[in-house]
């Protein structure tokens, strides 16, 4: 068992599912072999080839009429409905026909209708039948599982060709046609059976869509209107269209040839064994060939095998009409066609518009079969007609010639579809996610009038959560109504001042003339209420006269003296400056807060000379003290500024996250491309907006940034985000730099992946376990992961696949055939040997066979656990080499400590600060892999990866309890508990976890954040609404304290850590 299962590539748990699913091909496409053979041995021995034509242009107006009332059925009623409705309709139909060909009733079985009747019917649920069958299939798999198994379905339906052919061939000389045919109803009621058990015991991945709704008109107007804005359904449907015209052209040829001086028996008996023979082939070609074609040559390519095969077969009706040809063209109908084509179809079918998929797949193959069978039909019905004799190439006898030509013409539509296939199934997955690559300029194009009335009405409201945001949009285009909206707002909310201030000077910049002479009337009118914010920066663009700025000098307050300093220094009169000097001066000499305004108002000196002196406030123990002088060097620094960068580099490394946007603007002023390599190395501590500022810093350098970026992208010890966003940067700077470096750095990052991945699965299995081998095997698989996203980003920036976001997302998707769709992307658009490297790491096979395939393709031996930990001690990441000490010590006590030290463990942070704690014995304090254990335990933040939780781990506060209050009922929710030994008591009897404890992620991202032009979050909400709701103690034990700030840090640092709190908090 287990070698057909590694032979046919059946995953565990798969084998009832395949079975049932070959039985249920096997019985549909039994049925509809014997209705056939029975059909046209009747038919040809009774009324003769040369009534085919009228059965080819009669069968697509009873498709016309049937196609759309199954397409609805299917919409309205789902597929498993309609599956049983048909099959009930096959039994009934099926016991007619046995009568009317019994010759119980002379009426029916001498009469011609019901002989035209029997082939179309027999005609209709060739097609349709067939079409239903993907239809019910296509629920149960998405398109990888289909690569690997719709061929054994595709056998099953060839063993069914060949089990009715056979049928007919062992009866047809002991009984009757009828009683042959009558087991085309036997096969329906199995068929019955067989799916009722499918349904019962087998899950769809995607359950029928909720009942439409739509009527009978409207549903098929949505298909055909979906499909008609779709340049891949277009072509499907001509190079469907053209295939089935030379499909009919060929079965017309080889029918014409066979019937020949052949009675009904014989020609039963031909047909028969051609269709088991021909089946039997089929079956090896389903079971063994056809996967293998198409893993080798793909989806696209394996497109143009059968218009190559009709040329072919059109190439001998031209040389030679004889049996040979015959039996070719029945081949290559019967076989190549059903056992190869049809069954690649089903992958082209998919990168359809995925919201009618399966009604476009019913009109396409339920349409395009009989119109093209009609065009054909009329086309045959006039070379036999008199007419034809007046046109010298109409004739039955030059169909070979004229099928020639159109087999050219339909290969080189083929071969446009093959082009758009990789397109289609990108267009599929963005349908899936929300596109946010717009950038700020298109979308200011894109607003609409409407848009921006709506911004104007929140602009208006200062509770909206879309206050500041719409002012600023509103201010992209209409300037005059956004400062409007700006003044009404200073004067009805005084809270959030700086806020309002930025956005002012934001309109102030571009000196437009009615925003300055506007701003002058207001501060005439409302000086003396103005904050000190506005006043500086209107004192900053001249707009305070200094007779109205002198008076503030003899306020006690800082905030003016330093509003009276900024308007005086950009006074033009000389005097006003040496006054500015004066009273910066005793403001510096002055209190804490004196000498903070002295510092906020040197950045409006405009002298580059005073940063140097500000430098020395970096050092401060005051906070606010070191974010003034950040922001007033940052307005102070030009070109000339180069001897600034160490030190605001070491500044930024523990900055918060407004200083660290002065920092990248600080250095995007000076302009020096040696500030790039170290800036990029902290990029691993940015969050996504500081990432893309960095990149549009290093971008402004041109060419001269490009060393620099080259050496971050191809240090393979510096972190991966450091090196995507290098990666980024080179992409637009030297695309033929990037080029030229891609291939080498993906064949070593993919190796590494299988590298993170056997680390991970050899310490999952291994027979030394502890917490810390357990975090450490975690944080394998997380590294796993960024690398081989890592790599997807370096294939989508050298255009080797078309959006590494969408893709990325999609590989990250619960939903199968979303992941499917993403996979053949990547198939269709890298080289096969990336793509084969790549495909363990994605898709859903055991982890044992993606370790077989790394063993047997990149490494020929295993490490053990303790090898491992050795290696990890060694290694280049941070995190790694705690856990690895971590977990040393856990295994082998204070021994270790000689070994840990030996590995340089005060290389980073948190390995220096876990060597520190071992050393104190066992006893030691809980450092940040103790705190990471702990945070792993957590119900909400459990399930987050080892990568998430480390700056939380960093961060959290080891506390004991005694009798200990955490927080009352009421009290502002900053930090989140999780007790290490004890229990928390809640207060009035309630659970902690259930009535209170998680306000603060709760609340997270509820308040406004609305990104200024700065990336700084602008908060226009309120956080002393975010209260507790119940009151918490702890009598004796230990808790950690997680501050509010260290999970907004791994929030901002990785979306996808919210999505994961949001999923695990609504269950």
């Amino acid at each position: 068992m287990a070698f057909l299962q590694r032979l046919f590539k059946v995953y565990p748990g798969e084998g009832r599912r395949l079975i049932l699913f070959t039985l249920l091909a096997t019985l549909l496409q039994a049925g509809v072999a014997i209705g056939l053979s029975i059909a046209d041995s009747v038919f040809l021995s009774r009324l003769g080839a040369g009534s085919l034509p009228v059965v080819y242009v009669t069968a697509p107006i009873v498709m016309v009429l049937f196609v759309p009332f199954l397409s609805y059925s299917t919409s309205r009623m789902g597929i498993d409905k309609v599956f049983d409705l048909i099959q009930y309709i096959l039994i009934g139909g099926g016991l007619f026909f046995f009568v009317a060909l019994s010759g119980w009733f002379p009426a029916l079985g001498e009469s011609t209708i019901v002989l035209y009747l029997l082939r179309l019917y027999a005609y209709i649920w060739l097609v349709s039948l067939y079409t239903l069958f993907w239809n019910l299939v296509d629920g149960y798999f998405d398109i990888l599982d289909a690569k690997r198994l719709y061929p054994i379905f595709g056998g099953g339906l060839a063993i069914g060709s060949a089990l009715g052919g056979g049928l007919v061939t062992a009866f047809s000389g002991m009984i009757g046609s009828h009683w042959i045919f009558l087991l085309w109803p036997v096969m329906a009621s199995l068929s019955i059976f067989v799916a009722l058990v499918l349904r019962r015991s087998e899950r769809k991945i995607d359950d029928d869509a909720e009942e439409n709704k739509e009527g009978f008109l409207d549903q098929n107007a949505k298909v055909l209107k979906t499909a008609g804005k779709s340049s891949y359904v277009l072509l499907i449907n001509l190079v469907m269209f053209g295939t089935l015209v030379l499909t009919t052209f060929t079965e017309f040829q080889y029918l014409d040839i066979f019937s020949a001086g052949r009675n009904e028996q014989e020609l039963a008996a031909m047909f028969g064994m051609l269709f088991l023979v021909v089946n039997l082939v089929n079956v090896i070609v389903n079971f063994f060939l056809f996967n293998r074609i198409i893993v080798l040559i793909g989806v696209k390519n394996a497109l143009l095998i059968q218009p190559a095969i009709y040329l072919l077969a059109f190439v001998f009706f031209f040389f030679d009409g004889a049996e040979y040809a015959a039996i070719f063209g029945f081949l290559a109908y019967h076989g190549f066609y059903l056992s190869f084509d049809a069954n690649n179809w089903n992958f082209l079918f998919n990168a359809s518009p995925s919201e009618v998929k399966k009604e476009i797949r019913t009109f396409t193959e339920g349409l395009m079969d009989p119109l093209a069978t009609a065009v054909a039909g009329f086309f045959l019905l006039l070379a036999g007609s008199a007419m034809a004799s007046s046109i010298d190439w109409l004739s039955l006898e030059n169909l070979g010639t004229i099928g020639l030509g159109l087999a050219f013409l339909h290969l080189g539509v083929a071969f446009l579809l093959r082009n758009r296939y990789p397109t289609a199934i990108m267009e599929n997955l963005r349908k899936e996610w929300l596109n946010f690559s717009v950038s700020r300029k298109e979308l200011r194009e894109k607003f609409a009038e409407e848009d921006l009335e709506s911004f104007q009405m929140d602009s208006l409201n200062p509770t909206s959560a879309a206050h500041f945001s719409s002012i600023r949009f509103l201010g992209l285009k209409r300037k005059a109504a956004a400062l409007e909206s700006l003044i009404l707002s200073f004067s009805e909310d005084p809270d959030h001042q700086e806020e309002r201030s930025e956005i002012l000077a934001e309109l102030l910049e571009e000196e437009d003339s009615f925003v300055v002479q506007r701003v002058i009337q207001w501060a005439e009118q409302e000086q003396q209420s103005f904050p000190v914010s506005v006043l500086r920066e209107l004192g900053s663009h001249g707009l305070i006269p200094s007779r109205k700025a002198m008076p503030l000098l003899a306020s006690e307050s800082a905030g003016d003296r330093e509003a009276a300093v900024v308007a005086l220094w950009n006074s033009r009169d000389l005097q006003d400056n040496f006054m500015a000097l004066d009273e910066l001066r005793t403001l510096l000499d002055g209190s804490e807060a004196e000498k903070a305004s002295a510092i906020s108002a040197f950045g409006f000196t405009n002298k580059e000379s005073y940063a140097h002196s500000l430098v020395a406030y970096l050092d401060d123990p005051s906070p606010e003290m070191r974010s003034r002088a950040l922001e007033s060097i940052r307005m102070l620094v030009g070109p000339a500024s180069g001897r600034l960068i160490p030190r605001i580099l070491r500044t930024m490394e523990h900055a918060s996250e407004e200083d660290r946007f002065r920092g990248i603007e600080i250095l995007e002023r000076i302009q020096d491309a040696e500030s790039l390599f170290p800036l990029f190395r902290m990029a691993q501590e940015f969050n996504p907006r500081q990432r893309r500022r960095v990149e549009m810093f290093a971008r402004s350098l041109g060419l001269k940034s490009v060393p620099a970026i080259v050496a971050v992208l191809d240090n393979d010890s510096l972190p991966y985000r450091s090196r995507s966003l290098a990666a980024r940067t080179l992409s637009h700077l030297s695309f033929a730099q990037l080029d030229s470096m891609v291939g080498e750095i993906v064949e070593t990052e993919i190796q590494t992946s299988y590298l993170y991945l056997d680390r991970a699965f050899v310490l999952r299995n291994s027979e030394e376990t502890s917490p810390s081998i357990y975090l450490l095997g975690q944080f394998y698989e997380d590294m796993q992961q960024v690398t081989l996203e890592f790599v997807l980003e370096l294939l989508a920036l050298a255009g080797r696949i078309p959006d590494y976001e969408q893709i990325a997302a999609s590989l990250r998707s619960a939903n199968p055939r979303t992941r499917g769709d993403s996979i053949e992307t990547l198939e269709q658009s890298v080289h096969r040997t990336v793509f084969r490297n790549i495909l363990p790491l994605v898709d859903s096979r055991p982890l044992e066979e993606k370790i077989e395939f790394y063993y047997r393709n990149f490494s020929g031996s295993r490490d053990s656990a303790q090898a491992i930990l050795e290696k990890a001690l060694k290694g280049k990441n941070d995190l790694e080499k705690a856990l690895a000490s971590q977990a040393l010590f856990e295994s082998r006590g204070e021994k270790s400590l000689d070994r840990i030290y030996r590995a340089e463990p005060f290389s980073g942070p948190i390995s220096r600060s876990v060597y520190l704690s071992l050393s104190e014995g066992p006893d030691h304090p809980m450092n940040p892999v103790e705190r990471l254990q702990a945070l792993k335990s957590e119900p909400i933040l459990g399930g987050l990866s080892i990568l998430n939780l480390r700056s939380p781990a960093v961060e959290a506060v080891y506390r004991e309890a005694s009798n200990t209050t955490l927080y009352s009922r009421g009290d502002r929710a900053d930090a989140l508990y999780l007790a290490v030994e004890g229990n928390f008591q809640v207060s009035d009897g309630g659970k902690y976890g259930v009535q209170t404890g998680y306000e603060m992620l709760e609340a997270l991202g509820t308040g406004s954040n609305h990104s200024g032009t700065n990336g700084k979050a602008l908060d226009s909400g309120n956080d002393s609404d975010v209260l507790r709701r119940a009151t918490v103690t702890m009598k004796t034990g230990s808790y950690l304290e997680i501050p509010r700030s260290s999970i907004e840090e791994m929030l901002e640092s990785d979306p996808q850590a919210s999505i994961a709190i949001l999923e695990a908090l609504s269950k």
